[in-house]
């Protein structure tokens, strides 16, 4: 039976990430066709547009997709109705992840229906299910919230080199835009992403103090606003663009260093709050493989839920403690 049970863990696990692969290649794949055709021929896409939905009442295969899309829609209709599929879209964006924000919300339901169903199989304890349910709710968010910072972190760490280009072309007689397409061209993503955004609103007559401040909205990056206020003010009161760019790149260049030695005499601080957190943790579940009576009266006595919930507040409270010492603010 438990190995039936773990089968089934193991299953539902791969099925939900391919799932997950599956529904992001197909979203980039189906972006860059849906582009290049209105690109090379509106026309052509209309005819096809009209073409689809004759064929829909015929076959089969439109039916389901057209089942797909009523669930989209809905999960779209609800996040509509709570005023948050706007500040979703902007998540997404700010976390380069493909989605539509119905599509997420969606996987996230998957997610968890398939924890609770993982849960009914495992235990009848309602804590344990509860805990599940949690951990359901609450990893989507923390995943969104780690590739937010990896793509922020890796936009700091290329706007060093963003800046020396577009201070280098704008010394060789260049316009601020065109420097802008020779860092959309030459550096990789995410920087060249977001500038090759800021040049499509230009070219829809949007102007380039709006685009810069859409890009900071999306990015919300410290260094970026430094960079976006110098360009704002400079166009306003006028100035060497390409010497204040080259002041700013130093500047970020020697919070970057900064940065990197403060993570450096900080580590042991953050090695030992990881190690301390998760000592508990593991020893609980030690000493539950090797006596599981010793551990059983804290889930199954009231007294023992009380025990662990103030374990759990301490925890909390120490990590809180352990991260206020170690960051610093520069």
């Amino acid at each position: 039976m438990k190995l039936f049970v773990l089968s089934s863990v193991f299953i539902a696990t791969i099925i939900i990430c391919l799932y997950a692969n599956i529904v992001i290649i197909y979203n980039k794949k189906k972006m860059k066709d849906r582009l290049r055709r209105i690109v090379k021929n509106r026309p052509t896409r209309q005819k096809n547009f009209i073409n689809v939905d004759s064929e829909s009442v015929t076959n089969q295969e439109p039916k389901k997709k057209y089942l797909k899309e009523k669930i989209l829609e809905f999960f779209d209709r609800v996040l509509a109705e709570r005023n948050f599929r706007a500040k979703l879209v902007l998540e997404l964006r700010k976390a380069d992840i493909p989605l539509q924000p119905s599509e997420f919300m969606f996987l996230v339901v998957l997610f968890i229906a398939c924890l609770i169903f993982i849960g009914i199989l495992l235990t009848e304890n309602l804590i344990i299910r509860g805990i599940l349910l949690m951990f359901g709710v609450w990893f989507p968010c923390f995943y969104l919230n780690l590739k937010q910072k990896v793509q922020l972190k890796e936009f700091n760490n290329q706007l060093p080199d963003a800046l020396n280009l577009i201070s280098s072309a704008l010394k060789s007689g260049f316009s601020l835009l065109q420097a802008f397409d020779v860092v959309s061209k030459e550096l990789p993503p995410p920087i060249s992403r977001e500038f090759n955004q800021v040049l499509k609103e230009c070219r829809l007559n949007v102007s380039i103090e709006d685009a810069l401040n859409n890009m900071l909205k999306r990015v919300n990056s410290p260094d970026l606003d430094l960079v976006v206020t110098a360009v704002l003010i400079q166009r306003q009161t006028g100035g060497n663009l390409s010497e204040i760019l080259d002041n700013i790149n130093e500047t970020i260049r020697n919070r970057i260093k900064l940065k990197g030695e403060i993570r450096t005499l900080t580590a042991q601080g953050r090695i030992s709050g990881i190690i301390i957190s998760l000592l508990p943790i593991g020893l609980g579940l030690i000493i539950y493989l090797i006596k599981p009576g010793y551990i059983s009266l804290l889930i199954t006595h009231p007294v023992g839920w009380l025990l662990l919930s103030g374990a759990l507040v301490m925890e909390l409270v120490g990590i809180i403690l352990i991260r206020k010492i170690v960051s610093i603010n520069y």
